[in-house]
């Protein structure tokens, strides 16, 4: 954009008439009212967020007691060893 086209921007809003920023008169009151007035939604999501949050809770608990089993089980770096070993072999194939 050149200098010329800012300037006869400028200039064409510069002539527009400003626009009125005030609200009717007892505009916001009668939203207030209307907002008290409304009954109140029932709140769900709230409940919803704690159960979901507990059940993940034990899910991450019971998989931490399930990985800790398997790290401190002691047939674990023979057994798991020979299966990796087959998965790595049948995937080079």
């Amino acid at each position: 954009m050149n200098d010329e086209t800012l300037r006869q921007m400028l200039r064409v809003a510069g002539r527009t008439p400003a626009a009125e920023a005030a609200m009717p008169f007892g505009f916001d009151t009668r939203v207030l009212a209307a907002l008290r007035a409304t009954p109140e939604a029932p709140d769900f999501i709230r409940p919803l967020a704690r159960r979901t949050a507990i059940l993940a809770l034990g899910v991450i608990l019971l998989a931490g007691f399930g990985w800790y089993q398997t790290i401190s089980d002691d047939d674990y770096s023979s057994a798991y060893a020979m299966a990796d070993t087959v998965i790595e072999r049948n995937i080079s194939r």
